[in-house]
């Protein structure tokens, strides 16, 4: 049955990189579809109609980050005298979620695992995303909003009356509609033309970053702000150039900071229409532009080197990059844009002595790695900032920091080095071929317990070692336990540490969760949690059925069709194998009839030949994966045979544990090819 859930305001992360308050989320689809709101036990749910269907980041079996569709959204309040969970990490994720929502964790022994809020202890490690999938393509800005916001629009006109930068447009009043989609400029009288961008774009991200920093948009429709380097002060000047290229920009100096203000009430009320920013002063519950959250990596980029450029400091003695704000929101939001464009920050936060009692925020990155990262990809303007950083990297000394880049050391490293007849100065030698720097030192301390934590690109040169050396030997379990460690150095989530569990009263409010198709997991609060999941005893699918929809369970008969597959595997007496457990029927459920729900038979198990044959009925669950995957059905049943060769293969070699078989089946998701040419 379905209990786990999330506190309204834990934060999701959408496939186009937005992030939204998952209470905000499903109340908003609550609203919209208020007559379609279905009840299950004290849970509310509705099945989201196409239109309304969204897509979220999850992981998959290989630990590789992918976005997923959800299907339905869940809710319900919080029962009398119940406790959240409330969870911390080391890298400050916070999340309050109830007692049987899982997450995952990984063991002493390398194992990932799912484990229930309810049973985290600290200590455990829990997933955490590290390298969400790339934003694609660049966004269109809402246009239609500045309506009416200049008296004019200026259209290119090799005719036009208006001449502007040596071009001709055609004057036209700002009416919005089409027009307003086509028109270069805003203008108006006794006021700067205002160029009108199409897109998000990188000068006017940079803009953005800036204003939210250390700058404002007055009321009086005055853009302001204060620099104390004259390198981001003249990136800020060539941004606004950009929107105002007739204007002029006359900084005030005073002593070693400069102040500038320019007047254009129309680029103002755009850069508040278009992304929210506030009016004067920034409320501590300030947050980042929902269109900057949800561009491209370049945009992206340039907003936080706006943001980083005014309003963060660059620390030689940690040595870190901080970033300090009043808002816990954006602090969050801000660690969440570092960690996609592949850093790993900490957000903590801690008391404003002094300054009344409002909490303070700092986003601390560290580690030469992640301040290289910083340096390659956020496109400074800040001269000793970038000096302040240069210096930093040059001397390119490894520090310890926070190591969330790094994975706890599983204990099987010794027992494979071993089992495998390799000794320390062996595997060592083996992985510094591999171009990576290993040293007997730091794996004497791994396998004695000394050192907790291994890079990734150490652990990956150890493992592909291990690996090609089982596989030399003709070791089938060394080569699958190795391989699961490549995985591990590969994967696109980190293990943080649990500090702090206990648990929490939240009050009478709602608890949210949401329906993940395929990997049934996503990302709140920057941690990774999982859907849940149950078995039912029936001797059919159709029996199934009717266990499920009547008494004792239940079951609406609408829910049914949530279910993709009955699959029925029976213990059976073979008059040659004697007792048997064999898969006699696999189901699909096609949809709704009369109120009731309608099964279409795709296998059954001929006992004569002791085969499960296909029925040759059309299936509708291949459909719908050549729908949303774009491969033929042809495509597909190719697919199918090669994933049954591994399973052939598999069955011959008497490999049936769960262990190796959901190895094997990871590795196949890495690198199928390789997996195939083994199997023969």
């Amino acid at each position: 049955g379905h209990n786990g859930a999330l506190l309204d305001v834990s934060v999701v992360r959408l496939s186009d990189g937005r992030l939204e308050l998952i209470g905000n989320l499903c109340e908003s689809l609550f609203r919209k579809h208020s007559s379609s709101i279905r009840i299950y036990k004290d849970l509310e749910y509705i099945d989201l109609p196409p239109e309304d269907v969204f897509e979220v980041v999850s992981v998959g079996p290989d630990l590789r980050s992918s976005v997923h569709r959800v299907s339905r959204v869940w809710r319900r309040r919080v029962r009398e005298g119940e406790k959240l969970v409330r969870l911390v990490t080391r890298a400050g994720h916070e999340i309050y979620l109830t007692h049987h929502h899982p997450l995952f964790v990984l063991d002493e022994e390398g194992e990932v695992r799912r484990k229930e809020a309810g049973e985290l202890v600290r200590g455990d490690r829990v997933a955490c995303m590290m390298k969400p999938p790339a934003v694609k393509g660049r966004r269109e800005l809402p246009r239609e909003a500045l309506r009416g916001l200049s008296e004019s629009l200026l259209l290119p006109d090799p005719l036009g009356e208006v001449e502007l930068l040596g071009r001709r447009y055609r004057r036209i009043p700002n009416d919005g509609g089409e027009q307003l989609l086509q028109a270069e400029f805003l203008v108006s009288q006794n006021s700067h033309p205002v160029r009108l961008p199409s897109e998000l774009e990188p000068k006017l991200s940079y803009l953005l970053g800036v204003l939210l920093g250390d700058g404002c948009v007055e009321s009086n429709g005055y853009l302001s702000a204060t620099f104390d380097d004259r390198g981001y002060l003249d990136g800020f000047v060539e941004a606004l150039r950009s929107y105002l290229p007739t204007a002029e920009f006359r900084p005030q100096v005073h002593g070693e900071w400069y102040l500038l203000r320019v007047g254009s009430r129309i680029l103002s009320e755009m850069l508040v229409g278009m992304f929210n920013l506030p009016r004067g002063k920034k409320s501590d519950g300030w947050r980042l532009p929902p269109l900057v959250l949800g561009s491209d990596d370049e945009n992206l980029a340039h907003f936080l080197a706006g943001l980083f450029d005014s309003d963060a400091s660059v620390d030689p003695k940690q040595p870190a990059v901080i970033f300090v704000t009043k808002s816990k929101e954006a602090a969050f939001e801000v660690g969440y844009a570092l960690q996609r464009l592949g850093m790993l920050p900490v957000v903590k936060t801690y008391p404003n002595r002094g300054f009344g009692r409002a909490e303070l925020c700092r986003v601390i990155l560290r580690g030469v790695e992640n301040l290289r990262r910083f340096a390659e990809v956020i496109p400074l303007r800040h001269s000793r900032k970038r000096e302040a950083l240069k210096r930093i990297l040059s001397k390119q000394k490894t520090r310890r920091g926070i190591q969330l880049d790094k994975i706890p050391a599983p204990k099987m490293l010794k027992d494979l080095r071993e089992g495998l007849g390799l000794s320390i100065a062996e595997l060592t030698r083996l992985a510094r071929g591999k171009g990576v720097r290993v040293s007997e030192s730091l794996l004497r301390h791994l396998e004695k317990g000394r050192t907790k934590r291994v890079g990734r690109e150490a652990l990956g040169a150890l493992a592909e070692v291990l690996w090609e050396r089982a596989r030399a030997l003709g070791r089938e379990e060394a080569s699958l336990k190795a391989g699961k460690l490549l995985l591990l150095s590969q994967a696109d989530v980190y293990w943080d540490e649990v500090v702090e569990v206990g648990e929490a009263e939240v009050g009478e409010r709602y608890v949210y969760d949401l329906t993940v198709e395929e990997d049934h997991n996503y990302e709140a609060n920057g941690l990774v949690v999982s859907n849940c999941m149950g078995t039912l005893h029936a001797n059919s699918a159709s029996e199934t059925i009717t266990r499920l929809t009547e008494p004792p369970m239940n079951v609406p008969p609408i829910m049914i069709p949530a279910l993709d597959i009955i699959l029925m595997q029976q213990r059976l007496h073979h008059k040659k194998k004697g007792v048997v457990r064999r898969v006699t029927e696999v189901a699909e459920i096609t949809g709704l009839e009369g109120g009731r729900p309608q099964l279409s038979r795709i296998y059954v198990w001929d006992a004569r030949r002791d085969e499960l044959l296909p029925t040759n009925v059309p299936s509708r669950t291949l459909r719908v994966i050549s729908e949303f995957s774009g491969m033929t059905l042809r495509e597909l049943q190719e697919e199918i045979k090669r994933r049954q060769k591994v399973l052939s293969w598999l069955f011959r070699k008497g490999i049936r544990d769960l262990q190796h078989v959901g190895e094997i089946i990871q590795r196949y998701y890495v690198e199928p090819e390789k997996v195939l040419k083994e199997v023969g």
